[in-house]
């Protein structure tokens, strides 16, 4: 748990003390919750804070600060009470992580911070080197960092304090202040962003800056003011978030418990899926801060994704059928009838391929065979020899009789009705370019023998291979 130390509202001030971890407040003395005493130089403010007052728990002198060293602001978040997550800011003296064994950046302030706190969700969001530069005991610079610049001296003061609450924060509460959106789907365009708060703090504000995620775009223009003079408006951008930049035209004083209400129209959403809490600040004609920078915790902005990505897997998916498996012909030279015989093989293929298939086939003989005898097939070389059967006899050969459709094409050599033998090697019967849809392709392969007397008697075989190959 981080314990934020804070002082009163009342001049935008904030009491920080010099210590390596966590204090509370006994009644008395601050007291070192993981160390036993103050081993500073570091200050734990909270994200409220405006620095004009330092002090160090003994209320004596800044060790290691005064008129020499120049200061770091480290942005984190992190826990400071259950369940809730603050921004937090942490102002650290040069050298003072090199003393606890780290390095001098954001790593090194993490690293220290999650060791001291116990709590691993810890995270550094920003690191500024030299935040302030110490010019003496009783003036120091701020120099700034991001959209939240602020200027002049910080004066040293001496001597205990009253114990300021113990708080996430002051100035503010965060209940106080809003940010809603007219449309919260990412990468929404022509959205309008209302920011309202309520004073904490009297003064002249010049200037009201709150932040959004760091994608935000568009050309932002002034919709609707109140409780506050109108102005100009622009967005910048920082490390870690954008910002909208609200200048006041004619500055007047505000007392504090003032409701203030600023609508910004012409914004584009972040792109990223989020839940965002604004940050806020105002301040007066010399940057100096009223009230903030403070987080808004409630209601959080959350920025929906707009987009449902659909993905749907059709499966690659082919059939093919051969209505025969085998088949037999009883053969005579005797009887013309059974001297010139045919049989019909009927294939089909059905598929989603997107760029069609292929089918081809071939035999495992030179023909019909049995021991050294052939029956020879009716083109040796394939179909290259096609033509028509005429008064062939003692061959073996088929014919193609196509049903088929779109870019199904039968193979150029066959799509006349003519003749070929089969081959060793795969010949392509017909082919596709595109899915055959829900009804199939057929082919009629029509396998024809025709015999006389010189064809020596016998028991002939030969084995016929189709082959589909689908493109997906």
């Amino acid at each position: 748990m981080l314990t934020v130390v804070t002082a009163a509202p009342a001049h935008a001030t904030a009491t920080f003390t010099a210590t390596f971890s966590p204090l509370s407040w006994n009644g008395s003395d601050y007291q070192d919750q993981h160390l036993g005493s103050p081993s500073g130089p570091v200050v734990i403010v909270a994200d409220t804070s405006t620095v004009l007052t330092m002090v160090t728990s003994d209320g004596v002198t800044l060790t290691g600060i005064n008129g020499t060293a120049n200061i770091h602001v480290v942005l984190f978040t992190g826990h400071s009470g259950p369940g809730a997550n603050h921004h937090v800011t942490l102002y650290i003296a040069d050298g003072a992580l090199t003393g606890q064994g780290q390095s001098e950046d954001a790593a090194g302030a993490q690293a220290w911070l999650r060791s001291i706190g116990g709590d691993g969700t810890i995270t550094v969001d920003n690191f500024k080197a030299n935040a302030f530069t110490a010019h003496g005991n009783s003036d120091y610079t701020w120099n700034g960092f991001g959209g939240f610049d602020q200027a002049g001296a910080v004066t040293v003061v001496s001597g205990r304090t009253s114990p300021p609450a113990i708080t996430h924060s002051s100035g503010l509460n965060s209940s106080n202040a809003a940010l809603s959106v007219s449309n919260n789907q990412t990468s929404a365009t022509g959205v309008h962003d209302t920011f309202q708060y309520t004073t904490g703090s009297s003064g002249t504000i010049a200037d009201l800056m709150f932040t959004l995620p760091l994608d935000t775009t568009g050309t932002p223009t002034v919709v609707s003011n109140y409780g506050i003079g109108a102005g100009t408006v622009s967005l910048g951008t920082d490390t870690n978030f954008a910002f909208i930049d609200y200048t006041v035209t004619t500055p007047a004083s505000i007392p504090s418990g003032t409701p203030i209400l600023i609508e910004i129209g012409g914004l584009t959403n972040t792109a990223t899926p989020q839940s965002w809490s604004a940050l806020y600040l105002s301040m007066d004609g010399s940057s100096t801060p009223i009230d903030g920078p403070v987080t808004v915790d409630s209601p959080a902005i959350v920025y929906g994704n707009s987009n449902t990505v659909v993905t749907v897997v059709v499966a690659k998916s082919l059939t093919f059928t051969n209505d025969t498996s085998s088949f037999i012909l009883l053969m005579d030279p005797a009887l013309s009838a059974l001297a010139d015989e045919s049989k019909d093989v009927t294939l089909t293929v059905r598929t989603n391929a997107s760029s069609g298939y292929t089918l081809q086939a071939n035999d495992t003989a030179a023909g019909l065979n049995t021991g050294s005898d052939t029956i020879a097939r009716f083109s040796s070389n394939g179909q290259t020899g096609h033509a028509a059967w005429g008064a062939t006899v003692d061959k073996y050969g088929y014919t193609i009789t196509p049903t088929i459709s779109g870019t199904a094409a039968l193979t150029g050599a066959m799509a006349g009705g003519d003749y070929a033998g089969y081959s060793n090697t795969p010949e392509t019967l017909v082919s596709r370019s595109d899915p055959t849809g829900n009804t199939p392709d057929q082919l009629v392969i029509t396998n024809r023998v025709k015999i006389d007397y010189a064809q020596d008697a016998g028991t002939y075989g030969d084995t016929l291979t189709y082959t589909v190959t689908p493109s997906y």
